[in-house]
């Protein structure tokens, strides 16, 4: 409380000297005019760095109290300073350095005082981020771990997030996340910086699938039990794009002697273990085994392998499509494989069930035949087993010949010619198999209406309700032959 009634004094007295001099015509001898101008000194503003883009500065005058101010920023010139009271809140600043200029107006002289400055920088931008390391694409991993960095490390923080998870700290360790147990399929993962002003930069992001499944394998032929055999044939069927290895017993995985198939060196009586080992290109593994024993001192297998067909085809398959999908099931001996074919094709190798699409036709149907053989271990092949079937498509009534059926019935129950050629007829579908239909025709000294009916069943039938020339007629299929 003394220092500020001190201070007030000293400025009193000051005003009152400068008043005196100004009155005897002697301030401009005795002294120059910066020495009877007020100073401004800069009381608050803003950290140096901000993020803030509209800083507020305070100031004052310590020479003069009732002395008033003039601002400016960077190469602006002085003018009003914005208030409220002692202070000045700046336009929206760009990012980079910036200065404010602040300076007193003597309130006796109206002179100004030397400006006071600060220097700032304004940073309201936040850091960008990249992402440096993790999958891509599909990834075996379900809890893959990601990289990544800041053009403001260090001092830049991390937040992740996997799929529409909230922003969260990231796991680690340093610049690194490493998720949780993610489910098969596609997901994507997000990371942001921010940085020591709490500015937060742009997401990055990055797609990813996971995929865990191993890839599909089966062995479908080889030995099974006892085989006089000491370099028998094993087939197998490996999921598309994987690589396969083989081996017998106890040696390394290799890659296998055929393609889908593999046939080793002569192998010693007693019992030995194949197996095969496809890896997808995510490096998911899948093996299959199959035991056996050599055992020379039998005599050869020579008897063909018989194939039985379990469930096929309904003899007739009625449809609305081109072509149909069906199934067949089969077995035979243990070990053997099958080949199968439909109608006159190839056989081609397969096994149960087979799948083949056929195609269909109109009226009695379309026959088809699916043929199966077995091969067993020893190189025998059976005679084919066989199914027939028909596939007959359900027929489809069309607009044109729904128009059509209307002008020939209008010409057999004896509308004349011309009536005929000015019909005009607009149908819609009805579902599958009908048709509802306007008609009209006019010409001078004529007209024709009417509606109905085009619906095919075993045949195309169709009834009509027609007004010719202020006439009514019904006409239908059944009663053509009366006119």
């Amino acid at each position: 409380m003394g220092r500020r009634i001190f201070d007030r004094a000293v400025h009193v007295r000051r005003r009152r000297f400068r008043a005196v001099l100004l009155a005897a015509g002697l301030a401009s001898l005795l002294l120059a005019p910066s020495a009877l101008a007020a100073n401004a000194q800069i009381t608050g503003g803003p950290t140096d760095p901000t993020n803030d883009t509209t800083p507020t500065f305070t100031f004052s005058s310590p020479d003069d109290l009732s002395a008033t101010f003039q601002c400016r920023v960077d190469s602006d010139s002085f003018g009003d300073c914005s208030g409220p009271g002692d202070t000045h809140t700046t336009d929206p600043l760009d990012d980079g350095p910036h200065t404010f200029d602040v300076r007193a107006i003597d309130s006796v002289t109206a002179e100004p005082g030397t400006p006071a400055s600060q220097t700032f920088t304004v940073d309201a931008t936040g850091p960008t981020t990249t992402i440096e390391s993790g999958p891509t694409g599909e990834t075996g991993d379900n809890t893959p771990r990601f990289s990544f960095s800041s053009n403001e490390d260090p001092g830049a923080t991390f937040e992740c997030r996997v799929d529409s998870e909230p922003f969260g700290s990231c796991s680690g360790p340093g610049d690194t996340h490493t998720t949780g147990t993610l489910t098969d399929g596609p997901h994507m993962f997000d990371v942001r910086a921010t940085d020591s002003l709490t500015n937060t930069g742009p997401v990055a992001s990055i797609n990813f699938t996971v995929d865990t499944m191993p890839p599909s394998l089966s062995i479908d032929s080889g030995p099974v039990g006892t085989t006089a055999d000491d370099t028998p044939i094993f087939t197998f069927t490996a999921e598309n794009g994987s690589t396969v290895r083989c081996r017998v017993d106890s040696a390394p995985f290799a890659p296998c002697s055929g393609n889908g198939s593999h046939t080793p060196t002569p192998l010693g009586d007693g019992a030995h273990s194949f197996q095969v080992q496809a890896t997808d290109d995510v490096g998911n593994v899948s093996t299959r085994t199959r035991d056996f024993t050599v055992d020379t001192t039998l005599p050869p297998d020579t008897t063909a392998p018989d194939t039985t067909i379990g469930k096929g085809p309904k003899a007739k398959i009625k449809t609305k499509k081109k072509q149909v999908l069906v199934k067949v099931t089969f077995r035979s001996e243990p070990g053997s494989a099958f080949e199968c074919r439909v109608d006159k094709g190839k056989f081609k190798r397969c096994g149960s069930p087979f799948r083949a699409k056929v195609k269909s036709r109109g009226g009695k149907g379309r026959k088809h035949t699916i043929s199966v053989r077995a091969i067993d271990p020893s190189g025998n092949v059976g005679e084919p087993a066989k199914v027939g079937f028909r596939v007959v498509r359900s027929p489809r009534l069309r607009a044109p010949v729904a128009r059509q059926t209307i002008k020939k019935a209008l010409q057999r129950h004896g509308f004349a010619r011309r009536v005929v050629r000015a019909l005009r007829v607009d149908c819609k579908r009805r579902g599958r198999t009908a048709f509802a239909c306007k008609l009209t025709a006019r010409f001078p000294g004529y007209k024709l209406r009417g509606s109905g009916k085009v619906q095919l069943r075993k045949g195309i039938s169709y009834r009509l309700r027609v007004r010719a020339q202020g006439i009514r007629f019904v006409l239908t299929d059944e009663n053509e032959a009366r006119g």
